[in-house]
């Protein structure tokens, strides 16, 4: 595994993140939003999308959307009570860009 300075990733067994999950979405007061990044996210988040705005699977995105991402994915304030996912291992191809903003992400469950 990496290391990540620039968010906190709620870890542990497969089966405890979906315990955690279930739990959240069991509790019916409290609004729930789900959110999963993989690598097509990240790389239009930290703007490192190319011409052509693909992932690795190569499925297309509007690129104009990635400044919007950008600003959602740096500034927690503005998903208060949106958990976040990382799907798989791929914020670990981009760790060098996480650690170079400087900034705190929040927390975020690993569930692949």
């Amino acid at each position: 595994k990496c290391r990540i300075s620039a968010f906190w990733v709620r870890d542990g067994s497969r089966a405890r993140a979906i315990a955690w999950f279930l739990q959240e979405l069991g509790d019916y007061s409290k609004p729930f939003s789900f959110v999963r990044y993989g690598d097509g996210e990240w790389l239009c988040a930290l703007q490192l999308a190319s011409p052509y705005a693909r992932n690795v699977d190569k499925q297309e995105y509007p690129k104009e959307m990635c400044g919007q991402l950008r600003e959602y994915t740096l500034d927690p304030s503005k998903r208060p009570r949106v958990n976040m996912f990382l799907q798989g291992p791929h914020e670990c191809n981009f760790a060098d860009h996480f650690n170079k903003l400087g900034a705190d992400l929040g927390v975020w469950v690993r569930m692949g």
